[in-house]
């Protein structure tokens, strides 16, 4: 049985390479070199070894999804870490459960990511982040792009407390996700709307704005790569069906697939999967 020192250090060494990783790869990388050890059974959960063995080490940022998020906290080049904030600036503008806030330089555009009790003077001004408000309004002028057949259902979910989770179940699972790449482009159009609108108000110049939402899209396309190890792309796929056509409303297929998205492709190659599915799945895709 491996010793805790060693497990941390299995663990370091995952999240040293991404900016921004997921639980579901840190367990994956210890559950790969030390096959025996049950974060779960014997810590409690990956978080809670985290925070008890790898403090100053590995940090917990947030969530994505049902996973968590973590980084790296051992010190870095400079240029290391330029590369862990700017994969963050999105998720800190457009995440209300992250603890930190994003700060433009007013003249230049420059970005930076600060806990929200940290204060600044000029050139530098506070971007406050989006709310569960701000959210909610993006879903709620999504429903236009829905035919009215299809949105009551939509529409319904939009006025729950706790929207988010069933609105993307949703999104995915009716008519094989027949309006998930339209909400997709139509939430990035906001979110970047929303943070030029801030930008303006907190007094950066034209050119500055202009260039920190160039800045603010790059970190988008850095921390979706971050996350699934591959550059942004359209889905090759329709959402995946059960053999015969009909959709899967499973919520365990829905983790499945959520996880095996964010996989990279020596990761996919290293599943016990039946060969049974996987030439029934090759044969319906037609590969």
């Amino acid at each position: 049985m491996p010793t805790i020192d060693e497990i941390v250090s299995v663990a370091v060494d995952a999240a040293r390479r991404r900016p921004v990783v997921l639980g579901s790869y840190l367990g994956y990388a210890i559950k790969s070199k030390f096959p025996n050890v049950n974060l779960k059974v014997q810590f409690g959960s990956l978080r809670q070894f985290v925070e008890k063995n790898c403090s100053g080490r590995i940090a917990w940022i947030g969530k994505h999804g049902l996973d968590d998020e973590y980084r790296c906290e051992e010190a870095s080049t400079p240029a290391s870490s330029v590369a862990v904030a700017s994969a963050r600036f999105w998720s800190v503008f457009s995440d209300p459960r992250l603890s930190e806030t994003l700060w433009i330089r007013c003249d230049t555009g420059d970005l930076s990511i600060a806990p929200q009790t940290h204060s600044e003077s000029q050139p530098w001004a506070k971007i406050e982040p989006l709310s569960v408000d701000d959210h909610r309004k993006i879903v709620t002028d999504f429903l236009q792009n829905i035919e009215p057949a299809n949105r009551p259902s939509f529409e319904a979910i939009a006025k729950t407390p706790d929207f988010w989770s069933p609105w993307s179940r949703e999104l995915r699972t009716h008519e094989n996700g027949k309006y998930q790449e339209a909400w997709l482009r139509f939430r990035i159009e906001q979110i970047a709307s929303g943070f030029k609108d801030r930008a303006i108000s907190a007094g950066a110049q034209d050119k500055a704005t202009a260039a920190a939402i160039a800045v603010l899209e790059a970190s988008r396309k850095d921390l979706r790569k971050a996350r699934t190890g591959f550059e942004p792309r359209r889905a090759q796929y329709p959402y995946p069906t059960q053999l015969g056509g009909a959709s899967s409303g499973s919520s365990l297929q829905d983790v499945a697939v959520s996880a095996i998205t964010r996989m990279s492709e020596d990761e996919l190659r290293s599943l016990w999967l039946p060969v049974g599915l996987v030439t029934d799945a090759i044969r319906g895709r037609h590969i």
